[in-house]
């Protein structure tokens, strides 16, 4: 009678650390197949002379990723166009300057900052989509005064070449703002683009980047600098900055 009490508690424990075992392995399947790696990774591609290298971060945390992607003089894509109302500047190419060039305004000068990443590959849909730029205020450069101008975010309608683009030749763009900035001081500026980079990502909309211009340009204010893909420190190059929820791994296109 012993021996038959025994064999059954023996069976009991056997098909109890069974089911145990078939869960942790649902689970398990049920975790890979959707879920990215709670990890934080840094990829940089190449990196060296001025830093070259496309940075790319993520961060997971229980299914929210972030991704950081940060491209390289090679692979980044920005520009300034910029006029004056009695130099010849219309027809100057800026597009390997370590400068974006949006917004700054002085002494009839005007700058505008085209910018455009290739999204092929990245997540979507986006939680969030946010354009990171550091910009550097001119009156901290130079005696010009108080910083003056919000600067707006625009979508860009047609097609640009980088090194060749220039304020004549400047390409269309949308004429509502998606966001606006105020600049005060040297520090990282951030615009939400988020529905557009949707619209991009699902065909909606045909990625030709971003322009951001000075509420002011053309009057004598003092404006700021953003750094482009070109400057030759990594940390100061343009982000873009993705937040997603963790879906299968097709999600990357």
């Amino acid at each position: 009678m012993y021996a038959k009490k025994i064999s059954s508690i023996s069976a009991t424990i056997l098909a109890l650390v069974i089911g145990a075992v078939w869960l942790a392995a649902i689970v398990a399947i049920s975790h890979n197949a959707y879920a990215q790696p709670d990890t934080l990774w840094t990829k940089t591609f190449g990196g060296s002379g001025r830093d070259y290298g496309n940075s790319v971060q993520q961060i997971s945390n229980d299914g929210l990723c972030t991704m950081i992607y940060q491209p390289d003089p090679i692979e980044g894509k920005d520009a300034a166009v910029i006029t004056h109302p009695y130099l010849d500047f219309e027809d100057i190419n800026l597009g390997s300057d370590i400068y974006c060039g949006a917004a700054v305004s002085d002494g009839g000068t005007s700058s505008r900052g085209l910018i455009e990443f290739n999204i092929a590959g990245l997540p979507y849909p986006a939680i969030s989509a946010e354009l990171q730029m550091h910009g550097l205020p001119r009156a901290l450069q130079y005696p010009y005064g108080p910083v003056r101008g919000d600067v707006s975010i625009y979508q860009v309608t047609s097609p640009w070449d980088e090194m060749t683009v220039t304020w004549n030749t400047m390409p269309s763009f949308d004429g509502t703002p998606i966001e606006t900035e105020t600049p005060d001081t040297e520090r990282w500026y951030e615009w939400d683009i988020t529905t557009l980079y949707n619209e991009w990502k699902s065909g909606a909309s045909d990625n030709y980047g971003t322009i951001l211009i000075n509420h002011l340009e053309g009057t004598s204010v003092t404006g700021i600098n953003f750094k482009s893909s070109d400057n030759e420190g990594l940390f100061f190059r343009p982000k873009l900055i993705i937040t997603y929820m963790a879906q299968p791994y097709s999600v990357f296109q």
